[in-house]
């Protein structure tokens, strides 16, 4: 009879679908500054978002500067927190708008639900990553439709950007992100042009439990087995 080794390819093939099947979600929009509020402007006391879901998970964020006098402003800084749920991975951090303001934006990333640098006087060495983003053509800005991720886990001063940062190094990484909290800090500081709007695109993926990737690899062992056992024989 082959009925066993049916059993576990059908179940092995499920599985599989489970582990691998992409979202097909709708971005959702966790957070707009327009109807829910000012971001905190605290390093040490961010704003904390909704948790991120499998899928697309887009803010809007809105820096208002104040021109104080020549090249003088009043900065509004923005500080926010995520987290990423247990099974949970950020694949991508997508510039999805970028409006007004000057042609780059500073945005950092730091493990953990605070901040700790303060922006006066940042250590890049405490910081996870950080990249600018905007419209400026340079190679080492993120533009629009671009993933923040790459430039942001370098493990390097950047002396490329526009504005520069000297070393020492942030922490880096390699995408995508594990679950965890992450806080950002989020900055720009024309005089120019004091109003900027940001929408970022937190594009997470679902990580397989330990027990549903074995019992995929223990179905195709049965699988297998099965097969060899039911084989008529010549």
């Amino acid at each position: 009879m082959m009925y066993g080794c049916k059993v576990c390819v059908v179940v092995g093939i499920a599985l599989s679908g489970v582990l691998s099947f992409p979202s097909a979600l709708k971005a959702a929009l966790i957070y707009d500054e327009a109807v829910n509020g000012d971001l905190s402007g605290n390093h040490l006391s961010p704003t904390k978002l909704p948790d991120l879901t499998a899928g697309e998970n887009e803010i809007h964020i809105i820096i208002n500067n104040t021109e104080l006098a020549a090249d003088q402003v009043n900065k509004d800084l923005d500080y926010f927190t995520v987290t990423l749920p247990k099974n949970l991975s950020l694949t991508q951090l997508i510039l999805k708008d970028y409006v007004l303001g000057d042609d780059a934006a500073f945005i950092a990333i730091q493990k953990g639900s605070i901040f700790t640098e303060n922006p006066s006087f940042p250590n890049p060495s405490n910081i996870l990553g950080f990249t600018e983003v905007g419209t400026n053509p340079a190679d080492s800005v993120v533009n629009v439709g671009e993933d923040l991720l790459p430039l942001m886990g370098l493990n390097q001063n950047r002396p490329d950007l526009p504005n520069g940062y000297p070393s020492p190094n942030p922490i880096g990484f390699t995408a995508p992100l594990a679950s965890g909290n992450y806080a950002f800090w989020v900055q720009q500081s024309s005089f120019t042009d004091p109003s900027t709007q940001i929408t970022l695109n937190f594009v997470t993926a679902s990580v397989p439990e330990p027990s549903l990737i074995l019992a995929s690899i223990s179905a195709g062992i049965l699988g297998t087995f099965f097969k060899k056992k039911t084989k008529p024989k010549k």
